[in-house]
């Protein structure tokens, strides 16, 4: 598994990061311990690029074939980015040597290891090995419950993201909100760094935002970049709650089974679909502790590079640009796990085909045999 792949990528820049913070009161160790992390570090951002795998799927466009492998490849290029840039601190590249720079940053990056290796929580077993239910009001009932808790998961881990993420972006004004998409496909010009730690740091973070961006197809940035919009605007009036991002992502248009001709209604299809649905659930958080994560490091990387952004105006722009991703990835996934899909013209049933998510679920549940 990538996860795998990207933890031990991780944990490499990890150890290293450790030897050169043990080296800093040592002048004889200090170089060639700057010098292992700079390898390490560019080892290991080439080696993450390369895992960001894309499908094409008809009127969609590039995406990629797994969010939740690319979502961990994003983490770890952060990590790496954060810890070059604390790196830079603790060596005096930019300025006077921090020498405890490098605490905070390892700490981050080792929880990143972690939560690499989590495996996926499994679906809870009192669904999974439930017994068939007896009658198809009772399918129907619980369908409907799963339901309810499903679409409010989906809801309420988007919202906690997306608010952790639009802290760094709406007190900046429409006007940086703007360039901060214009921003996305930009190139740092990494001639104007001085210290090699701070340019590795940048070119990690350039790769993370690049990846990033993989997760809202070209054919959906219109309609995603309006919906972000409004959640930004929404923090202005004292959110975003619950509601706001339920509708954002097309949580409040779902159908209730109970409205079905339960006549036509198979148990062991509604049985299955209420399942499914808390298989859903589980992934979906998996998902959201990734992008949680990567909302995070962002934060972090604003704090490393106050003294950078003096020699890269633009940085401070691109770190924006950065939480607005986060916000954009969100409200792509959180569609695309309801089905709801992005265009509000089109069928709300087009959803981007990468994940059955909750009207497929039910849908399938309300098939005559």
């Amino acid at each position: 598994m990538v996860h795998d792949h990207a933890a031990r990528s991780t944990l490499q820049v990890v150890q290293a990061g450790r030897d050169l913070r043990d080296a800093l009161g040592d002048p004889d160790r200090l170089a060639e311990a700057a010098q292992r992390l700079a390898d390490t570090a560019e080892t290991t951002i080439a080696r993450l690029d390369r895992v960001a795998v894309t499908s094409v799927v008809p009127g969609v466009g590039q995406v990629p074939a797994d969010a939740t492998e690319l979502l961990a490849a994003t983490l770890s290029q952060l990590g790496v980015a954060g810890t070059m840039f604390a790196a830079s601190d603790a060596v005096g590249e930019q300025g006077p040597a921090e020498p405890s720079a490098l605490d905070e940053p390892l700490r981050r990056l080792d929880a990143t290891v972690s939560l690499l290796i989590r495996p996926v929580p499994p679906t809870p077993l009192g669904i999974a090995a439930a017994a068939r239910s007896a009658s198809v009001p009772e399918a129907v009932a619980a369908l409907e419950k799963q339901l309810a808790r499903t679409v409010d998961d989906i809801v309420a881990r988007s919202t906690k993201v997306i608010g952790g993420s639009l802290t760094g972006i709406h007190d900046r004004g429409p006007q940086a909100v703007r360039e901060a998409w214009d921003m996305i496909n930009e190139k740092l010009h990494l001639d104007q760094i001085g210290g090699k730690l701070a340019k590795l740091g940048l070119r990690a973070f350039r790769a993370a935002l690049a990846m990033l961006s993989r997760i809202v197809p070209a054919a959906w940035l219109t309609e995603v970049r309006e919906r972000v919009d409004r959640l930004i605007a929404s923090v202005d009036k004292g959110g975003p709650g619950k509601a706001v991002v339920g509708i954002v992502l097309g949580a409040d248009a779902l159908a209730e089974p109970t409205r079905l001709d339960q006549s036509t209604l198979d148990t062991e299809r509604l049985d299955k679909a209420t399942a499914d649905l808390a298989e859903l659930a589980a992934k979906y958080g998996r998902l959201m502790d990734l992008c949680g994560g990567v909302a995070t490091a962002v934060g972090l990387a604003a704090k490393l590079t106050v003294v950078l952004r003096l020699a890269v105006p633009q940085l401070g722009i691109l770190i924006m640009a950065a939480h607005v991703l986060v916000v954009g990835g969100v409200v792509t996934l959180g569609r695309d796990h309801i089905d709801a899909g992005v265009d509000s013209d089109a069928d709300p049933d087009d959803g981007r085909g990468l994940v059955r998510g909750v009207r497929s679920i039910v849908a399938a549940a309300q098939k005559i045999p």
